[in-house]
């Protein structure tokens, strides 16, 4: 099954944060991501692994600069 693939101004719309700010996350790999030509699109299931990990610990992005 083929995941949706989701666009930074809606992941900036779910997280709360700036468009430039998802673009910083998928730069400095905390976020992965799907390249597609000059598109860039994250997985709908990356994003869920995205927030479970800064919650619990295991990832440290630095959202609080936002903030």
């Amino acid at each position: 099954m083929v995941s949706k693939l989701l666009r930074a101004e809606e992941i900036a719309s779910l997280l709360g944060v700036s468009k430039s700010f998802v673009y910083k996350l998928i730069r400095e790999r905390n976020l992965k991501s799907v390249h597609l030509g000059s598109s860039v699109r994250v997985r709908e299931e990356d994003l869920e692994e995205f927030v479970v990990s800064s919650v619990d610990g295991r990832n440290s992005p630095p959202i609080a600069e936002e903030i």
